[in-house]
């Protein structure tokens, strides 16, 4: 019997599983099985038959193949962040040179893309070399209704005032282009007064 409930509880999970889509990043943390153990057991079983991927501790992948690589695709290292922080239910944002890149004001991809966070601060090694950091952010930055204005705001906090250059401010507001006005303009009371300026002297560059 207790053979019979082994298996039964591991068809649930992979009931479970089989409702993510492919691409999909989970953490173990977020599945039915209480028992850590026999989940483990059970994850392991699953990675050995390429149903799933373990791409960092306690993190999983539903593998995404490309017909032209012939091989799986690594997941998106935002969709990764995004299912760690939903996980805790904590928000992030691009910070740093990750949010350069993300803005569009680099195409030099970071070798860790780090991520303010009102959850835990930690850093994240996966396991094809990438590394994923969470530091510590103030709530005020996770403010913004809208994600592309509130990582051009991130951008700009890199660059500083002193060094951004009139391209840089013009590209930034281009990319705030598709933001709704009235939205856009209720973020840029939230940014910092020089920051709000320069977005709002973009638009007459831009136009």
């Amino acid at each position: 019997m207790k053979a019979v409930k082994e298996d039964s509880n591991f068809q649930k999970l992979v009931r479970e599983i089989n409702r993510f889509e492919t691409g999909s990043v989970f953490l173990s943390d977020d599945l039915e099985i209480e028992d850590k153990a026999v989940l483990r057991v059970y994850l392991a079983r699953m990675v050995e038959s390429n149903l799933i991927a373990r791409i960092a501790p306690g993190v999983f992948y539903i593998p995404r193949y490309s017909k032209v690589l012939k091989s799986a695709v690594p997941p998106d290292i935002d969709d990764v962040a995004n299912a760690i922080a939903k996980s805790e239910k904590a928000r992030i944002i691009p910070v740093g040179s990750y949010a350069l890149y993300k803005a569009g004001l680099t195409t030099q991809v970071p070798s860790v893309a780090v991520f303010g966070t009102d959850g835990t601060a930690r850093v994240i090694k996966l396991n094809d070399g990438r590394t994923i950091k969470f530091k510590a952010a103030a709530a005020r930055n996770f403010a913004y209704n809208s994600p592309v204005v509130q990582t051009a705001v991130s951008a700009m906090r890199e660059i500083k005032e002193e060094n951004i250059t009139e391209d840089e401010i013009v590209r930034l507001r281009n990319l705030c282009a598709s933001v709704d006005g009235k939205v856009f303009e209720s973020d840029l009371r939230l940014a910092p007064e020089w920051i709000s300026r320069a977005l709002k002297r973009g638009v007459k560059n831009a136009d």
